[in-house]
Formats: C-alpha cells, structure tokens, sequence
C-alpha cells in the first residue's frame, strides 16, 4: 500500500513462526526538509524493528525522552509514544502476536521497554545479523532471511497455552475490547486466577490492561478513518464511559494528546498499520 511520500508492505510469516508472528513490514520513505512527527499508540503487540536508512527518534510524549528508534526489541506498550524521522526511512519490522515474545525470550516481556538487538543477541551475532540482511537488497529478501533467523531462536512453547491465549485475544479484540475479563475466562472455561496469571507470564500485561489497549486502538483508528470529521462526537459516543470530559482525559493516556490534537497530527504511519492490523 502506497501513501503519497511513503510506502508500507507487509509479509506473512512463515509456518514455523505463523503461531508467534503476525507478520513482516517494511516502511520506506524519502527525506524531507523538516524532521516528520507521527503518534504511535498501543496495539497491544511486541516489535522487532530494524533500520536501513536514518533511525528516527523514539520520543515519550510525557516525559520528552528520547531513545534512538533502530535494531531494538520493544514489548507491549501501555502509553503512546512519537517517532520523529529526520532523514529517508527503511525499515523492517516484526510484528509479534501478544504473546510472541515468549517464543524468543524465556523471562523478559519488555513491558514499556526497549531493548538494543545487542543485548538481546550479543555483539557479535548482532554484527553478523545486520552484515547479513545489508549484503540483500532492501525488501522481500530482507524478510526471508529474517524469517530464518527467527525460526532458528524459536523457544519451545506450551501448544495448549498459545492455543487458549490465541482464543482469548481473538474473543477480546471482536468485542473491540467492549468484554469483561471474568466474562472472557468464562467463554474459555478458565478460572480467574489462572487466566490472569497466563496474561502476566506470557503478555506481562494483566488481561484489564490489554482490554484497555484494545479499547482504545480501536477507539482511536476509527479517528484516523477517512469518514470520521468531528473528533468530539466520537470521544462522547466512546462506550463505558460517562461523559466526554473523562473520555477524553482517557484518551490522551492512550495518544499523549487532546482528540481535536491527534487529528491535525501526521499520521500516515499510524493509520497504514491500523487499516492493516
């Protein structure tokens, strides 16, 4: 798909990794003359994101920190956060299902947090990666050689525990986050404590906090539709809430600012990976 000034392709994963990846993407982008500044909010899924190009710059619209945005392994988000790209973008990314770190990491889930490819694979396998996927011309190649990387660090994995994992968030993300936790444990036949526990040792989130990440994705993809024209009415029309002003408190935890604010945003990146989720 093709917006103007930015391309986005995405690519299925393999067999071996279909269970923990949701795929591949790339994004490519030519410089402009002033540094480009987008929103990323939660979607509940971890990311492996490598650069080819200029890194952007990963911005915490709370605290104004900022991280290099490049060779990073990155787990589920609870807060939004602003990537600011200076020069051409190329980038690969995978797009982990909820749980899939779980199958390339044995404790860390990186709520929140980032981490260099270095610590992840070691200086020196990380230099021989990054030689690997340079020596290929920027694309699909790109995604076949890092799809066999990945089948080679695959961790064993419980199949029942995906398997109910994989039910749970499909039931969560149908309701658009509109179910109860208890009521999901239910559908699945699971007890409470039992359910909880598998969301913290396999997302690292609890099952409310993803819930409220899938909420408000969706929430704020239909603000980036094509359709959508008054910021406002949709923030009063958000279910589960009281009235606009705590809808909208709510909504800026999730996209660090107001409605009416992310709709005057850049956000072409944003909206490609909602319409493709």
């Amino acid at each position: 798909m093709t917006m103007p000034e930015l391309t986005y392709k995405r690519f299925a994963p393999s067999r071996q990794l279909f269970p923990f990846v949701e795929h591949f993407w790339l994004v490519s982008a030519p410089a402009e003359k002033k540094p480009r500044r987008e929103i990323l909010v939660p979607n509940g899924r971890p990311m492996l994101l490598l650069s080819f190009a200029s890194p952007s710059v990963r911005i915490d619209p709370i605290t104004g920190s900022r991280l290099a945005n490049s060779n990073t392994l990155s787990g589920i988000t609870t807060q939004p956060f602003v990537i600011e790209q200076s020069g051409e973008a190329r980038y690969i990314g995978v797009q982990f299902k909820p749980y899939g770190l779980a199958a390339f990491l044995r404790t860390e889930r990186l709520v929140n947090q980032v981490m260099p490819i270095e610590k992840w694979l070691g200086p020196s396998e990380t230099a021989g990666f990054i030689s690997q996927l340079s020596s290929q011309d920027f694309g699909k190649s790109h995604v076949k050689v890092l799809d066999d990387y990945l089948q080679a660090r695959l961790i064993q994995v419980e199949d029942s525990h995906v398997q109910l994992l994989e039910s749970a968030i499909t039931s969560i993300e149908k309701t658009g986050g509109q179910i109860k936790v208890d009521e999901t444990a239910r559908l699945l036949n699971m007890n409470y404590v039992t359910f909880y526990r598998m969301f913290r040792g396999y997302l690292g989130v609890t099952p409310k906090q993803f819930l409220n990440i899938v909420r408000y994705y969706t929430f704020v993809g239909s603000m980036l539709s094509e359709h959508t024209n008054n910021s406002n009415a949709l923030v009063s029309s958000l279910r589960g809430y009281y009235d606009q002003a705590h809808a909208s408190k709510e909504f800026k935890k999730f996209t660090g600012v107001t409605p009416n604010s992310f709709k005057r945003m850049l956000n072409n990146i944003a909206k490609l990976m909602y319409e493709n989720h």
